[in-house]
Order: structure tokens, then sequence, then C-alpha cells
């Protein structure tokens, strides 16, 4: 029941961006709110997978995951916060800003493709069966595989007629991690599914719906021409949904730390009891 409450979390999120957004006129205030809402959703993101990750022990599989995760939305945050085009506290020129936030972006996606991925076979790692005949699987895994280059091709085969230019570079690289991240979006759900009933299957589900949002957020960008949207429109939307997949990934985060918590919990109270009656 608890854990259900985390549900929560993404629904304040949501609710406090749209009604801070509303608040504030277009124009330059409009674009220096949206660099300081980039961030702290970001840092919620990051905050909730270092927590998660705190919780394994040195070195394990699923900790290691979370804790590149965390890497990816914690990259992200430093440079927005140091380098953006709204806050730029390092306070450098245009084109030196543009080059660090590019190799922020590329290590980020690196880190954010490597969590994931190994997200996706933590059930093989874990010896977790998957719901499903393996034929089952694979048409799931390649359904996911044909949605993320579907939506992401787009926007990136436009980027690489831009070479030159350094924010499609940066564009680049975060479409070829999201390839990445949303590829793997069966696996993490078939996983969710398997545990299902039970407090572990709340990170998994959680997970999945975080990466589901960051689907729809490039979804908005990449066919932006197609949904015949106004610009400040579009904006909103987009941001919206930055919002909500950083908010249930901080749910994610703190749902796979109370789970942990909580066998750690029964097997110690396990341990005691059989001390007791030994």
């Amino acid at each position: 029941m608890r854990t259900r409450a985390l549900l929560v979390i993404p629904l304040v999120v949501a609710v406090l961006y749209l009604f801070s957004q509303a608040l504030v006129p277009l124009g330059p205030q409009r674009l220096t709110f949206y660099g300081a809402e980039v961030a702290s959703v970001k840092l919620l993101a990051t905050i909730g997978c270092f927590v998660a990750a705190a919780r394994f022990r040195r070195g394990e599989y699923l900790g290691v995951a979370w804790a590149l995760l965390g890497a990816d939305y914690a990259l992200l945050f430093i440079k927005d916060i140091l380098f953006g085009r709204a806050i730029h506290v390092a306070g450098l020129t245009p084109e030196a800003s543009a080059t660090w936030r590019a190799m922020f972006v590329i290590c980020a996606n690196l880190s954010g493709a490597i969590a994931s991925v190994m997200l996706a076979r933590a059930w093989a790692v874990a010896g977790i069966a998957l719901p499903g005949s393996r034929t089952s699987q694979r048409l799931a895994s390649m359904v996911a595989v044909i949605v993320a280059v579907a939506i992401v091709g787009n926007g990136l085969w436009r980027d690489l007629h831009n070479l030159q230019d350094t924010e499609a570079v940066i564009a680049i690289a975060s479409c070829l991690g999201d390839v990445v991240s949303f590829s793997v979006i069966a696996p993490i759900l078939l996983t969710a599914l398997a545990m299902r009933g039970g407090a572990l299957a709340w990170p998994w589900a959680l997970l999945t719906a975080s990466y589901c949002a960051w689907l729809i957020y490039d979804m908005c960008w990449s066919f932006e021409r197609q949904w015949n949207l106004a610009g400040p429109t579009l904006r909103t939307v987009e941001e919206f949904w930055r919002a909500v997949a950083c908010a249930l990934a901080l749910a994610g985060g703190v749902a796979q730390a109370w789970a942990i918590r909580s066998a750690s919990g029964r097997s110690r109270t396990a341990t005691e009891s059989r001390s007791t009656t030994s």
C-alpha cells in the first residue's frame, strides 16, 4: 500500500509544472522558467536513482545499473546548470558552452544506455523466468526496437544532415542513447510482469512508465512539424512529458530502495526467529 503512494509523485510534479508554467508569461521569462524546471526534474530523477543504488552492496549488479542511470541524470543536470542556454553558471562563451554541452550529453547518454541494457538483462542475471514464450518475448523486443527507431529516427535523420552544428551533434548523441533505452522497454516491462503482486514489481513498472514518458517526449519533438502546433504549445507538451518521466524515475528509485529495505527486514526477522527457537 505504501509503495502505491509513490504514484502521487508524478501526479504532483505534473500538476506543479502545469500550474507554474501557466503563471509565467511567454518570452525570456518562460525560457528561464523552462531552464530551471528542466534542471529541477533531472535533479529529482538523479536523487531517486542514487537512493536506489545506495541500498545495494558495492559492486552488486542492480546497484551498478541504478548508479549508472543516476549518473546519466546527474550529468544532464550539471550540464543544464553550468552550460545551459537559459542558465549558464560557468559563464563561458556560447561556442564553448555548446562544446561542453555536447561532451556532457555524450557521456550521459552512454551511461544511460549501459544502465538500460543492464536493467533489461536483470531478469537473466537473477534467474527470473519472464512471462510468455521465448518467441513472444523476442517479438515484444523487436516491436520495441522498431517503435524506438521509428520515433527517434525522424529527428536523427534530420540532425545527421547538419553535423557542422554542435547542437545537432548533441541531438544525435541524445537520439542514439534514446534508441538503446527505448529498445529495452519490452524486457523491463516483462520483468515487472514476472514479479507482479510483489513489492519488487513496482520499481520495474515505474521504470517502464518513465521510459514510455520519455518515448512520448521524443515523439513530440521528432514529429514537431506533423503536429502542426504552435511553438509555445508544443514546448509546453514536451516539458510536461519530460517532467513526468523524471518524476517516475524518482518514484522507481524510491520503490526499489523500499523493496530492498523491506526484504532485508524480513530476512533479519527470519534469522532472529530461527535463533530464538534453536
